[in-house]
């Protein structure tokens, strides 16, 4: 559901949601909406009622103008993603994608596409190498045919992937931040 999703992006974006939006309303989604009330001052029922979603909406606006969220296509596949424009980033194509940096060194998005891998061998590919570097993982799974990683590195950056497997390839994204 449309509303749904809604709500869960425009949570993202007012800082109490950390994690991919999906169309079912769980016990994580219903401890934030009672987080966010108790600190907005609403009641604290974990309903996402009118006056939860006007007060979200109004704190996650002037994030979406701060960011520039806009869709973008991936060069050589048949989806998009929304980046953070707004940041000033650099795009530069690469032979598995896109590739888009800050100046500022705040943020890197790379969305890509490797091509002949099962989405099982990269989800342990990636962790073996993260876990090598020593990150810290905040949240880690692969279901169905797609995978989620949230992570810090010691270096003090952090990082969300999320990538599926599309036909013989996987595709996906991630996207680091300071």
């Amino acid at each position: 559901d449309l509303e749904r999703l809604s709500y869960q992006v425009d949570l993202t974006a007012a800082g109490y949601w950390n994690a991919v939006p999906n169309e079912n309303f769980n016990l994580r989604i219903f401890a934030a909406t009672k987080k966010f009330q108790l600190e907005n001052g609403l009641r604290e029922t974990g309903t996402v009622d009118p006056a939860t979603v006007d007060r979200v909406r109004a704190l996650a606006a002037p994030m979406y103008d701060l960011w520039g969220l806009q869709s973008i296509r991936h060069p050589f596949r048949r989806v998009s993603i929304w980046a953070p424009l707004g940041l000033g980033m650099a795009t530069t194509r690469n032979e598995y994608g896109i590739s888009m940096n800050d100046p500022r060194g705040r943020a890197r998005l790379d969305f890509t596409t490797v091509p002949n891998v099962r989405i099982e061998n990269n989800y342990a590919a990636v962790i073996s190498e993260m876990s090598s570097a020593g990150s810290y993982f905040h949240f880690k799974t692969i279901r169905n045919g797609w995978y989620v990683i949230s992570f810090s590195r010691p270096d003090g950056t952090d990082g969300y992937a999320r990538y599926h497997q599309d036909g013989g390839n996987i595709t996906g994204f991630t996207f680091y931040w300071r």
